[in-house]
């Protein structure tokens, strides 16, 4: 995000088209104006786009595109602003509807009818897209299906069809969101009242740059889990082959090779395969580039494709070889002590004692024992190792999916964001009418209907140093009041008090018990900050900005509203398409004008957290095989190293079925073990890192769903132990005896 604002000169503020008139030529005479472009919101749609998509700004200058949001050309060029019939689009806008540069689109002027009329000659044919572009602005979040940028020749023509529309602009500051405040207090003070609604995008820039921030964080997570797996699987093998090596040059000591020498020739084999593995890693590292970066950052990456990041390619490049000499050499050392030979007692398990105790078959106690007790020497197994990969695999796996569990419960749930009402009655010239209040007050009587709020809406500005907007709902419970989700404190109840959202509390540093001052078109009024809530989404505001004040509450701050609206809760289990159904079928009998009855559009965030939804999945997946490996390892190691003891049991009267028995311990106790101790950490672990995800979105926090998932990973990781141990354990049951005892 970063590289792509430095490049693209971003708008700072978004002065939306509205109501309030301004003298844009003395808001460019500003001195916060570095650039500005004003523009207007159009009622233009296009053949074949979804009609929640048609929101499209027309610039009037040329500078937009050009000395103000300047794109990264992904392909073909920047659209003559002197034609009407030209258009560039983003990346998602190709992918989503199948046209790039080349492709035309239909425009039609009347979304419902789909058809274009002929009697609007001022209207081109078609639009020909020249190029796909991508800035700090025109960048795709996770719930966009693309954006297409259109000219100030369509603008002009515009105007002569439209007359005067609501125009808007947008800025880039001198100094940047700095000069933030100074701007506002200006604005207000030319608009003569305080119902603006400028919307900060370079806060919206920050907010992405940390969403990307938080998706890196499981890439990086990744990496260290790669990098355990090597510590953990590879590094024993590493170390037991130096050994081994190192066991078998002890012939060549007799022959006069000193112990230098013999530590050179130990750790060679894997200082040149060290050497082979860290090019090679460079250059898969580099091919892989091309499809990061992954997540939201995707779609804010300036220049896509093979990126090489050297700083980190050098490092690897240069430690991969230097990690394992250290290892080879320190190992190689190892084995050449005096007394590496004298195998140590091992300490034993309590759990095999207890098991001893209670009279268990000896094959369980042998595999309990294999998985429990560390033997050092030629059969030595890595029993910590594996109990540790184990572990660490199931504590890995629970936090990743129940990290994963919150998210796909969160994408499912509306009201963790906030969003109880999910139908509402939209007036057509947003003003209340009475016809709309009779429908609102048939519509809370369904049985299906648990609540409605009768609101209107406005934008008040805080007496903060930033003059930072407030869009106020007005809470008018009709019947029953409305279960608003508050985060912490509660709903206000009196005139003087108000709940704004998380966001909009933290740009004015105020916390529940804050004294707050707010200025509607009304006299200032200091109210009282009784809890942090979610606020009903809407294009100006998300679910976690603005503030909810009551019915007199908002009389004292406001002497009008923008607009009204009925905001109906459905009954948990109950249909709203149904109550939907039953309703909009009387609306024509009420004659005059007739609201209407919508869905509530799904949260803007939830794409968000989808995107973030992949990465734990991955992160959880790799561990299991990262566990999986550290069992698997063990296992074999117990075949290849224990030949010797298997061999003896064997000559002592063990069977075949009971040395498949003692493997099958070994991995099933294992396997155990890693439950019991990953678990909880992995429960608790996931749940701290859902809260810590709650907190930053912002989402009403709930403990993920997890009873399923540890059921099935309780059922699950017993059956993979024993599947694991079928090989190894055919292995020791096959075992020719008389051979291995005659070479011993």
């Amino acid at each position: 995000m970063r590289r792509l604002q430095a490049r693209s000169a971003p708008v700072t503020v978004l002065i939306p088209p509205g109501a309030t008139a301004l003298n844009w030529a003395a808001v460019r005479r500003l001195p916060q104006v570095e650039a500005m472009v004003t523009l207007t919101m159009t009622g233009l749609s296009f053949e074949g786009v979804a009609e929640s998509d048609e929101v499209f700004y027309l610039p009037e200058s040329r500078e937009f595109l050009r000395t103000l949001e300047r794109p990264v050309m992904l392909q073909g060029r920047l659209p003559d602003p002197n034609r009407a019939d030209e258009a560039v689009v983003t990346s998602r806008f190709v992918t989503t509807y199948g046209k790039g540069v080349g492709e035309i689109v239909v425009p039609l002027v009347d979304p419902a009818t789909r058809v274009r009329p002929h009697r609007e000659p001022w209207l081109p044919d078609q639009i020909r897209i020249v190029g796909v572009v991508r800035s700090a602005l025109l960048s795709d979040d996770p719930n966009s299906r693309g954006q297409i940028v259109l000219t100030p020749a369509l603008m002009a023509a515009y105007r002569v069809h439209a007359g005067q529309p609501p125009v808007g602009a947008m800025v880039r500051l001198k100094g940047g969101v700095a000069a933030l405040p100074a701007f506002r207090a200006q604005l207000s003070r030319m608009a003569g009242g305080n119902d603006l609604d400028i919307q900060d995008y370079d806060a919206q820039a920050l907010r992405r740059q940390s969403l990307t921030a938080f998706e890196s964080r499981f890439v990086l997570a990744l990496a260290a889990a790669s990098l355990v797996a090597f510590f953990v699987l590879i590094g024993p093998l590493l170390v037991r082959d130096v050994a081994a090596t190192s066991a078998r040059l002890q012939v060549a000591r007799l022959l006069g090779m000193t112990p230098r020498q013999r530590v050179v020739a130990a750790a060679a084999g894997p200082v040149l395969a060290a050497l082979v593995a860290g090019p090679a890693s460079v250059v898969g590292a580099v091919l892989i580039s091309a499809f990061f970066p992954v997540g939201s950052a995707a779609a804010y990456e300036p220049t896509p494709g093979m990126l090489p990041d050297w700083p980190v390619l050098v490092a690897g490049w240069l430690l991969i070889p230097a990690t394992v000499l250290a290892g080879s050499v320190g190992a190689a050392a190892w084995s050449e002590r005096p007394s590496a030979g004298i195998i140590p007692t091992p300490h034993s398990s309590g759990v095999v004692t207890s098991l001893s105790r209670i009279g268990a078959p000896p094959p369980i106690i042998v595999g309990a024992r294999m998985a429990l007790e560390t033997v050092r020497g030629r059969s030595g197994v890595p029993a910590r190792q594996a109990l540790l990969g184990t572990t660490a695999g199931v504590v890995g796996i629970v936090t990743a999916f129940v990290f994963a569990s919150g998210v796909n419960e969160a994408a499912g749930n509306p009201r963790r964001f906030g969003q109880v009402f999910s139908l509402g009655v939209f007036p057509q010239a947003e003003r209340r009418t009475p016809v709309m209040e009779r429908f609102i007050t048939t519509v809370a009587k369904d049985p299906d209907v648990l609540a409605v709020s009768d609101s209107r809406v406005n934008v008040a500005t805080a007496d903060d140093v930033r003059h930072t907007p407030v869009v106020l709902l007005s809470v008018e419970p009709v019947l029953r009041t409305p279960d608003i989700v508050v985060v912490s404190g509660r709903m206000p109840r009196a005139p003087g008090e108000v709940v704004l959202g998380p966001e909009s509390a933290k740009a004015m540093g105020a916390t529940v018990g804050s004294q707050i001052v707010l200025r509607g078109n009304r006299a200032p009024m200091t109210l009282t900050l009784t809890g942090l809530a979610f606020v009903v989404e809407s294009w100006q505001n998300s679910h976690a900005s603005g503030g909810w004040v009551t019915r007199d509450g908002f009389d004292r701050l406001f002497n009008d509203y923008m607009a009204a609206a009925g905001f109906i809760e459905v009954r948990p289990g109950a249909s709203p398409s149904a109550v939907l159904n039953r309703h909009n079928p009387v609306l024509t009998d009420l004659g005059g004008d007739v609201p209407s009855l919508e869905r509530g559009p799904p949260p803007r965030r939830l794409g968000e957290i989808q995107q973030i939804g992949v990465l734990p999945d991955a992160l959880g997946a790799f561990l299991t095989l990262l566990a999986i490996g550290a069992l698997a390892h063990v296992l074999f190691t117990t075949v290849q190293r224990r030949r010797k003891d298997f061999a003896v049991m064997r000559a002592l009267g063990m069977t075949r079925r009971q040395a498949r028995t003692s493997i099958l311990t070994q991995a099933i106790v294992l396997a155990v073990v890693g439950l019991l101790f990953g678990v909880p950490v992995g429960l608790a672990l996931g749940r701290w890192l859902w809260r810590i995800f709650s907190d930053y979105v912002p989402l009403e926090y709930a403990p993920p769903p997890a009873a399923g998932l540890l059921v099935l990973l309780v059922l699950l990781a017993p059956v993979a132990a024993a599947l694991l141990a079928l090989w190894p354990g055919h292995q020791v049951a096959r075992l020719r005896v008389h051979e291995v005892l005659k070479a011993e």
